[in-house]
């Protein structure tokens, strides 16, 4: 035989594997459930293999994504107005120090003070939660609430973690906990969890199962669950189970990120009401425990929400990160973010903040905070890109973000405003 013909022999037989094994991984990643779980995982894990390689040797792959490339941004407070024309309060801003521990500062805006620092051992902080995804490299503490004693409760997006005004741990529950953390009252909070059940609550393939995220009332004093309900069971419950025919099945169908409890009745709701907000469904609801009842549910403008509050009698806030998803990447329908009010009364949308937007370039893509303030300000956290922002409709007034190194300033983990 000769060396051409047992060549293209031999590239015969490759071409052939290669196809089948592509094959094995288009079967696979499409659903198919006749091949056995070991060779499934087999076949993944070749194919990933050239991945993991790059990773390892692409310089900055590996980069800590809490570090956000930026050589200009001033650290500190910026101000483009009289402090005096800032709403009286202050910010609870979670980030990593210079000893990629964490920390939690409050900071006052008007004089520019940080009143008070929990430094928390990131060694500490990961021994309390199940998952092996989180490491010293990528840990973040979410949306730290401030209790009267000076406590705080956030968590890792694994697990719920309480402090004392002293940084050490008073308790912690290790259920999955992700996104908002919001005050009921002096007992009680909510938060967004992830209820793992043995049997799947939704299966569409045998590997295809909905993440069953869910709203949890958490007693504050012992990090005990009081009160958890499937946000699956609310919208079968309540007529709506046909969001989840929107596009292709995903695992990830809701994405819940934020609970947000009434402050007050008004006419169109009791205080402890939720407002609920479902980023890969475009859908923000209000919902009552107490009745298991949708009162109201819509679905855009917004596109892939952040962040949902009350604002006054009749009106409620949405953030619109304003994106389209893929697998591997995510891509601004606008040029920017949006921020939207909409009006029960009249029902009707306006957007009285796209003129700063536009002019800031304001674009966090998959996270964000936004609060409505006060005389109409708003607090802006553009999370992805490290910076925070108060303005009107016409004009900055002030700037925040925290320099890491001349290259590059620090992810904050979404940041609450908090009135006077």
């Amino acid at each position: 035989m000769s060396k051409i013909t047992r060549g293209l022999k031999i590239g015969y037989f490759a071409l052939i594997v290669l196809m089948f094994t592509a094959w094995l991984v288009r079967y696979s990643m499409l659903g198919g459930n006749k091949i056995s779980p070991g060779i499934e995982k087999a076949v993944v894990a070749f194919a990933e293999f050239p991945n993991k390689v790059f990773t390892l040797i692409k310089p900055g792959a590996n980069i800590d994504k809490r570090y956000i490339p930026d050589t200009g941004s001033k650290t500190g407070i910026s101000y483009f107005a009289d402090t005096s024309a800032l709403s009286h309060g202050y910010l609870l801003v979670s980030t990593l120090n210079q000893d990629k521990n964490q920390e939690c500062k409050l900071l006052d805006l008007r004089k520019n003070r940080i009143i008070k620092t929990w430094l928390i051992n990131t060694d500490t902080i990961l021994r309390y939660t199940r998952s092996a995804n989180l490491n010293r490299n990528n840990l973040r503490l979410i949306h730290p609430l401030l209790l009267t004693d000076s406590s705080l409760i956030f968590n890792t997006e694994y697990s719920l973690i309480k402090i004392d005004k002293k940084s050490k741990v008073v308790w912690a529950n290790r259920n999955i906990f992700h996104h908002s953390i919001e005050y009921l009252n002096s007992n009680l909070i909510w938060a967004c969890t992830t209820i793992v059940n043995k049997t799947p609550v939704y299966m569409f393939t045998a590997k295809d199962t909905l993440v069953n995220d869910g709203i949890a009332e958490v007693n504050s004093g012992n990090g005990n669950i009081v009160y958890q309900k499937s946000i699956y069971s609310i919208l079968n419950d309540n007529g709506y189970k046909y969001l989840m025919a929107i596009g292709n099945f995903e695992n990830d169908e809701f994405h819940l990120n934020e609970v947000n409890p009434a402050p007050a009745d008004t006419k169109y709701w009791k205080k402890g009401d939720l407002l609920i907000s479902l980023r890969h469904r475009n859908t923000v609801f209000l919902y009552r425990p107490a009745t298991n009842k949708i009162l109201w549910l819509k679905t855009g403008p917004w596109a892939n929400q952040h962040s949902c509050t009350f604002v006054g009698d009749d009106k409620i806030m949405v953030l619109g990160n304003d994106v389209m998803r893929s697998n591997d990447y995510v891509k601004l329908l606008y040029k920017y973010n949006n921020i939207y009010l909409y009006n029960f009364k009249n029902n009707t949308i306006d957007t009285p903040y796209v003129k700063m937007i536009s002019q800031l370039g304001l674009k966090t893509y998959t996270e964000g905070r936004c609060n409505i303030l006060p005389g109409g300000d708003v607090f802006f956290d553009e999370t992805n890109e490290g910076k925070l922002y108060i303005f009107n409709a016409d004009k900055l007034k002030m700037k925040y973000c925290e320099r890491i190194d001349d290259k590059h300033i620090k992810m904050m983990s979404l940041v609450r405003y908090i009135p006077q």
